[in-house]
């Protein structure tokens, strides 16, 4: 049975490991290699904010706050994970991928870890252009999208300040 049978009814440590196994899977290739900060697992949520507002054209620089807020929130940052999550799911190669992975994955993580990967994930989702398995492996092209993303997390920031 994989991870994805049981999505999104998951427990906190299934979350966790999902979390951070979707964010190394994305990581995994040459072009994220490139392009992205190889700590980007290791982002603060105040870094995470801040680059949050620069790649959600709607936010203001004062928002980072409401951002690095909802990224230290156990409840919103498992919200926020499981919208990205659920968008991972629609792409069936990058999916069973992360299945894969998951299912390999004997380290458990700590609830801090959550809170920390879950603005790093948000930054890959929201950067990603296509997704392709082919002879040559796993391939993630990044660029600034994710639409789905924006508007979930902006939706939550504007809750946050009462619009």
């Amino acid at each position: 049975m994989s991870i994805w049978d049981r999505f999104p009814n998951l427990s906190a440590s299934e979350l966790r490991t999902l979390v951070v196994t979707t964010a190394r899977v994305m990581l995994d290739s040459e072009e994220a290699r490139s392009k992205l900060p190889s700590d980007l697992l290791e982002i603060s949520t105040v870094s995470a904010s801040r680059e949050l507002v620069s790649l959600l054209p709607t936010m203001q620089p004062d928002q980072a706050q409401i951002i690095q807020g909802l990224l230290e929130d156990e409840d919103s940052s498992a919200e926020i994970s499981l919208a990205v999550l659920e968008e991972v799911r629609k792409h069936p190669e990058l999916a069973q991928r992360v299945a894969e992975v998951y299912d390999e994955r004997t380290q458990k993580l700590t609830g801090a870890e959550l809170l920390l990967l879950t603005g790093a994930l948000v930054i890959l989702a929201i950067k990603i252009e296509t997704i392709q398995l082919d002879k040559n492996g796993f391939r993630i092209t990044f660029v600034k999208s994710g639409d789905v993303v924006k508007s979930f997390l902006t939706g939550l920031v504007k809750n946050m300040m009462g619009g």
